[in-house]
């Protein structure tokens, strides 16, 4: 079986690329409110169920909505488009997001790194201030699909009840700068379940077909394992 693993990728003044830390703001957006609570559990009959409570508020440009993006590392956000075919694959828990302002900002070029020349080390204030002092944009909110939270079993909790628990290495390449990690997977639960959680997203590969022509590897890091 082929997996893949998926990262949300930062621009940090130790970690700089193409972008800096403005554009992640503006490509993520900003979490104004995150009241989910999440757990993974394994019935007495061998299935593994994720149980949610709560909501995501968010603010973010309004000008650049992505189809699919990551507003921390265990969040990943997605169109109703993309949900809808996860759902086909066997994804079956999702969490509507609300966002409380779409604001009017720009994404700046790719590789116009002035963010870092104007401001000072240790950064103040953070990009994200701007999302939350701009007013609400209400045209925005006409013109976007509605988005969720991709909620997956995180097989951490539940590895001692796995035969076939294991560790796989994530050479995530010279992009991030940790190049390498090592993944809990497990083919078993893979086949249940199309997308599951560890330290990264762990994607079956008919559920990573899905989502890779919206994964802009300007914010994203992948990776490519197989299991047996």
């Amino acid at each position: 079986m082929n997996v893949f693993f998926v990262k949300r990728e930062n621009s940090t003044w130790h970690c700089q690329y193409r972008t800096t830390p403005l554009h992640v703001s503006v490509f993520a957006g900003a979490t104004a409110a995150n009241t989910i609570e999440s757990s993974t559990v394994m019935e007495d009959d061998g299935s593994v169920v994720v149980n949610v409570s709560g909501d995501v508020r968010m603010v973010r440009s309004g000008k650049f909505v992505p189809s699919l993006f990551m507003q921390l590392s265990t969040t990943l956000i997605l169109s109703e488009t993309i949900k809808e075919q996860l759902k086909k694959l066997g994804a079956k828990v999702f969490t509507p997001v609300v966002f409380e302002k779409l604001v009017d900002i720009d994404m700046p070029p790719i590789g116009d790194d002035t963010w870092f020349q104007s401001v000072t080390y240790p950064p103040g204030p953070e990009p994200d201030f701007e999302l939350f002092t701009r007013p609400d944009v209400p045209d925005f909110h006409k013109k976007i699909e509605d988005y969720y939270v991709l909620e997956c079993p995180t097989i951490y909790g539940i590895r001692k009840k796995l035969p076939d628990i294991r560790r796989v290495t994530a050479n995530f390449g010279s992009f991030r700068c940790e190049e390498r990690e090592r993944v809990l997977v497990s083919k078993r639960l893979l086949q249940d379940h199309p997308v599951i959680w560890d330290s990264s997203f762990v994607f079956r590969e008919d559920a990573f077909a899905v989502i890779a022509p919206y994964l802009d590897l300007d914010y994203f890091s992948i990776a490519r394992a197989q299991i047996d």
